[in-house]
């Protein structure tokens, strides 16, 4: 409920502390006087767009400030928000030629958090508006209010989500099966390229180097090991010879002195080791024979290690390694592959289980559009409408979040009109009296319901009707009218008069409330008559007489929400 409003250098306004109170409070004044100044202020604090033009002229900035007593869902928002809840909610909102500032509890926040702040605390209907009533997705959501229907809307949207995690993990599944089957074709490629390989050593590569070294230097290698041989053997004199030669000479010297017999071992053993070389040598230059075919295979095995070795490696242990990880990978992805089948029937019954849910919520949709039909009709009867048809129209959809319909409230206003959607018909007095109905019928829970002359055009019973219905609304809302019906304002429980007053240089919006009966009685006797006579004022004072006895039949008492 709001119980206060401070506006400072707004439009023509200097500075206004409103305190607000339970029941039905009516602002009257002079056409032009400023009420309407007064309505863009709490919608301004609240987050709707404002012009800079609304800074009062000389002043650097207007400041807008409401405090509200906060409903239980106000306070469970404040707590989602993060922002510490209170007894007193105060929301603020500072304006410059360039910015706009809001906060909540002073806690700054920017626009969409406060107009989401904003559907929680006021309603406003206005003549020639339907306001946010004509989207349908509004419209659902009155109706299912209307029904009842919290409990089986919030199974509908469960059972949706469960429906849509369903088939996400079947389309992660599917995704996840179709990338292993990428996976798998790519690690077969892999394994296939590396098996036709064999490698087995991961030193090949430096024996297939020592080969390719021998191989391409056969004539050098023959050339030198018969040259070798030839010194060792065949050469005259040879080192065999020599040695031989040697060992002679060292024989005989051993005769004579033991201590040579040393030597001679020695060169006895160097000739045996250099006649087995030459022999060894020999059969190796025998050996030698140019390979051209086994040169081109080791060329070409070089070049398929130093290829793969670039994709895998960079060295054969590691591309030997890879290998073995390919086929873990393979055995691995053999075994993990995804419960298609499984998860398909989960979807199924998931959605199955929707279809199930939402019927049941289009059966109490359909009996509340019924009933919500004829108390409308009902209501507008005695406010001048009784002509008017009015049907909630459901319109099959697929299952979602909200159910499986779409729904559509259609009017139509006076005889000979098609039904038609709420924002293509009606004249604004007619929008006005409509809404004034379906608010009462559907008994909204928004804490303060304002309505801004929606009386315009009415009067007698009508008019009366109007101040009936609003009345009404004062069992479980806070209610403010803008009113110039002095049937209307009669039956205020809190009656302010809005007047706007000119000096030379400057124009003032002033806010009176009128406390006494005089006040009131000449207020209403100006707006009955637009003077005060004797007449006008015999009228007003049957008139609150009255407005006294309707308050206690509609059992009107000011509650506070």
């Amino acid at each position: 409920m709001l119980i206060r409003l401070t506006i400072e250098n707004f439009v023509l306004i200097e500075r206004l502390d409103l305190h607000f109170q339970a029941g039905l409070t009516v602002l009257t004044g002079e056409t032009g006087a400023g009420k309407s100044i007064l309505l863009d202020a709490v919608e301004g604090v609240l987050g709707a767009k404002l012009h800079p033009g609304v800074v009062r002229p000389g002043a650097p900035k207007a400041s807008l400030e409401a405090s509200f007593i906060p409903s239980p869902a106000v306070q469970q928002w404040l707590e989602h928000q993060e922002i510490d809840p209170s007894e007193e909610l105060v929301v603020s909102r500072e304006v410059t030629a360039r910015t706009s500032r809001y906060r909540i509890n002073g806690v700054l926040v920017n626009q969409s958090v406060m107009q989401a702040l904003r559907d929680l605390l006021i309603a406003i209907t206005a003549q020639g508006q339907a306001l946010s009533l004509s989207r349908p997705e509004v419209q659902l959501q009155m109706l299912d209010r209307f029904a009842r229907g919290q409990a089986i809307l919030d199974e509908v949207r469960s059972t949706y989500r469960r429906w849509q995690e369903a088939k996400s993990q079947l389309n992660r599944a599917l995704t996840q099966q179709k990338d292993e089957r990428s996976q798998k074709e790519l690690l077969r490629q892999q394994f296939q390229e590396l098996k036709a390989l064999k490698i087995t050593d991961p030193n090949e590569e430096e024996d297939l180097l020592a080969e390719r070294d021998r191989l391409s230097h056969t004539v050098e290698l023959t050339q030198d090991g018969q040259e070798v041989y030839r010194l060792l053997y065949r050469g005259t004199p040879s080192v065999s010879d020599q040695l031989a030669q040697a060992s002679r000479a060292l024989e005989a010297m051993a005769t004579h002195d033991s201590r040579v017999q040393l030597f001679l071992e020695m060169i006895q053993t160097a000739q045996v080791q250099v006649t087995e070389c030459a022999r060894q040598v020999h059969q190796y230059t025998e050996e030698l024979e140019a390979e051209p075919d086994r040169l081109e295979q080791v060329e070409q095995r070089l070049r398929d290690l130093r290829k793969i070795c670039q994709k895998y490696g960079p060295t054969l242990q590691e591309v030997m390694a890879h290998q073995q990880h390919i086929q873990q990978q393979w055995q691995h992805l053999k075994t993990g592959s995804p419960p298609i089948e499984e998860l398909q029937t989960g979807v199924d019954h998931a959605h199955q289980a929707l279809h199930q849910v939402c019927e049941t919520l289009t059966v109490a949709r359909a009996a509340a559009a019924q009933q919500l039909e004829a108390r409308v009709k009902e209501s507008l009867a005695p406010l001048g409408m009784g002509k008017a048809r009015f049907v909630v129209q459901l319109t099959p959809v697929p299952p979602g979040p909200e159910g499986a319909q779409r729904v559509e409230f259609l009017l139509s206003a006076n005889p000979g009109q098609p039904l038609a959607p709420l924002r293509s018909v009606a004249s604004g007095g007619e929008m006005a009296r409509f809404l004034l109905a379906l608010k009462v019928c559907l008994g909204e829970e928004i804490p303060t319901l304002i309505f801004d002359e929606i009386d315009v055009g009415v009067s007698g019973k009508v008019a009366q009707a109007v101040a009936t219905h609003l009345m009404q609304l004062t069992r479980n809302h806070q209610v403010l009218c803008v009113t110039h019906q002095p049937l209307v304002a009669a039956m205020a429980h809190v009656h302010w008069r809005v007047r706007k007053v000119a000096s030379q240089d400057q124009t003032h919006v002033f806010v009176d409330q009128l406390e006494g009966l005089p006040q009131r009685t000449e207020e209403l006797a100006q707006m009955a008559g637009g003077h005060s006579a004797e007449q006008a004022r015999d009228f007003v004072t049957a008139l609150l007489a009255q407005a006294k006895e309707l308050r206690t039949l509609t059992l009107a008492e000011p509650s506070i929400k």
